[in-house]
């Protein structure tokens, strides 16, 4: 068997994330048993109070990003 080429695998995560792009967090939610949201609430809680940047790597749809940034509305939010 041959594996998928590099193009091949961004047209496949392209058209995967196309279809399930609306319900996306659902998924994540059911699939982690809700447990996703309270790493996300511990991560939210670890932030030093002062930050004023910061960076949300890998934030998917924004969940955490948008927490992030009401919590800290002074703070240069990246995600």
């Amino acid at each position: 068997m041959v594996p998928p080429s590099l193009e091949e695998k961004r047209a496949w995560a392209e058209q995967f994330f196309e279809k399930t792009g609306a319900s996306y967090d659902q998924v994540v939610d059911h699939s982690t048993f809700w447990i996703d949201r309270l790493w996300k609430k511990k991560i939210l809680s670890k932030i030093p109070p002062s930050s004023q940047k910061i960076l949300d790597l890998a934030c998917g749809t924004g969940i955490l990003s948008f927490a992030i940034a009401k919590k800290f509305s002074n703070a240069h939010i990246v995600g």
